[in-house]
């Protein structure tokens, strides 16, 4: 329902949106049951609305182009992302300023936001609107 009404254009910018302001909530108020909170819904979102509008990415492509695309982004892009992830957990006791990450945060899924408008403005085959 929420592609059908948003279309995939606005999902893909609500998921960054919605993330981030669970972030913001977790930034207000820290705490265990936040924090089991924010886990939730980004599994939620994840396996639920994420994953959905991924896969219809590759709508338009042609067979070939699917198979090459999907393989690098679910076997490099993913698990590099789940490294960088993983490191930056690490380090983070090292991090004098722990309101910082936060800050980190928001750039991230600012930056989040305005790749996928541009990408979404550039569109040169299908309709997803």
């Amino acid at each position: 329902m929420i592609i059908k009404f948003l279309g995939i254009t606005k999902t893909h910018l609500l998921i960054p949106f919605s993330l981030m302001m669970n972030s913001f909530l977790f930034l207000l108020k820290p705490s265990f049951a936040m924090a089991s909170y924010s886990f939730i819904y980004i599994k939620t979102m994840d396996f639920s609305v994420f994953s959905i509008i991924r896969e219809m990415l590759y709508l338009p492509m042609k067979t070939e182009e699917k198979f090459r695309s999907k393989a690098i982004i679910d076997v490099f892009a993913s698990r590099t992302a789940k490294a960088f992830a993983a490191f930056f957990i690490l380090f983070i006791d090292y991090i004098p300023f722990k309101a910082s990450i936060f800050y980190t945060l928001f750039i991230m899924f600012g930056l989040w936001m305005l790749v996928v408008r541009v990408l979404f403005s550039k569109k040169t085959q299908g309709s997803y609107t």
